[in-house]
C-alpha cells in the first residue's frame, strides 16, 4: 500500500514536469532555439575574412576616440 502511494506520487510529479517542459518549450524554447540557430547567419561565410558586412575594429575605435574628443570639448 505504501509503495503504491509513492509510485502514484512519482507518476504525478513526472507528468507535471513533462507538461511544464512542454508548455515552456511552446512559449519560450522554440523562439530561443530559432534565434540561436539564426545567429550563424550573422557571421561571415568566407573563412573569417573581413567583408563589407563585418565590423572593422580599427574604424570603430577611431570613431570612439572622435566621439570622446567631442565630449571633452
Amino acid at each position: 500500500m505504501f509503495l503504491n502511494i509513492i509510485l502514484t506520487l512519482l507518476v504525478i510529479v513526472l507528468l507535471s514536469i513533462t507538461l511544464m517542459l512542454y508548455f515552456w518549450w511552446k512559449k519560450f524554447g522554440k523562439q530561443m532555439f530559432n534565434s540561436i540557430s539564426n545567429m550563424k547567419n550573422m557571421f561571415p561565410k568566407d573563412g573569417g575574412k573581413l567583408t563589407n558586412n563585418t565590423l572593422d575594429i580599427n574604424k570603430l575605435m577611431s570613431d570612439l576616440t572622435k566621439i570622446n574628443q567631442t565630449f571633452k570639448k
